[in-house]
């Protein structure tokens, strides 16, 4: 799943899932996703997306 499209169109989705969700700017607030469910498949030793950029989305 691509993170743009659930901010611009959260009207589409009701859960989503984030295999390695490296993004590399922080997120506009995205209050639309307020109520969805959202699986983030990263941890703290995640190879491709580093913990504080996870730990940011999340947020």
């Amino acid at each position: 799943m691509a993170y743009p499209p659930m901010i611009v169109r959260p009207d589409l989705f009701d859960r989503v899932g984030l295999l390695h969700p490296l993004i590399p700017w922080t997120p506009d607030p995205a209050p639309g996703l307020k109520g969805r469910q959202v699986l983030i498949t990263a941890g703290s030793n995640d190879p491709i997306c580093p913990w504080p950029l996870t730990e940011r989305l999340a947020d």
